[in-house]
């Protein structure tokens, strides 16, 4: 996640902000777990889904996402600016 100029700090602490994940969370997103950092670039949100396949996760993470941005006033000025799955290799 990033802010729509690039600079803006989220208004937002990690931990909140990992609630609000599980706050918004339907049953279908299949959330097993979230992390949330912050980096120089903005948030990295990293999400552990249960998908029938890779589309399907990724479909729902982007998904879940760019719900909680939606929803979270402190989020008002941020984006999803990508969802990747994570193939398990460094």
């Amino acid at each position: 996640m990033k802010s729509r100029d690039g600079r803006r700090e989220p208004g937002i602490d990690c931990a909140s902000l990992t609630d609000a994940f599980w706050a918004h969370t339907q049953h279908h997103d299949r959330l097993e777990h979230v992390r949330i950092s912050r980096s120089a670039q903005g948030l990295s949100v990293t999400l552990f889904l249960q998908g029938r396949t890779e589309r399907d996760a990724t479909t729902s993470g982007l998904a879940l996402c760019q719900r909680v941005v939606r929803l979270i006033p402190a989020l008002d000025a941020w984006h999803v600016e990508s969802c990747n799955p994570w193939h398990g290799r460094s």
